[in-house]
């Protein structure tokens, strides 16, 4: 079977594609919980930044009520550096 992709990160701030990687689901698709994306991750926050009202939504690392959504970028700021496994 192929490897899945990993996402380096670092301690700081790290822009963040939400990706499918089995290529099922469309743009703006629900991939995960913020909290399962982001499960491994030392991360104190997480934002998003929607140009159409231009506005900043900001997630808990531990949301489990808001979903990453495909083809989407999302600012995180890890305390610790590690590898996000989507």
């Amino acid at each position: 079977p192929p490897t899945p992709p990993t996402i380096g990160i670092n301690v700081g701030w790290n822009m963040v594609a939400a990706v499918d990687t089995s290529g099922a689901l469309a743009d703006d698709a629900n991939v995960s919980t913020v909290k399962a994306y982001l499960t491994g991750l030392t991360v104190t926050k997480m934002y998003e930044y929607t140009t159409s009202s231009g506005t900043w939504t900001g997630y808990a690392s531990d949301d489990a009520s808001n979903n990453v959504k495909v083809g989407r970028g999302y600012w995180v700021y890890a305390t610790k550096a590690g590898t996000l496994v989507p």
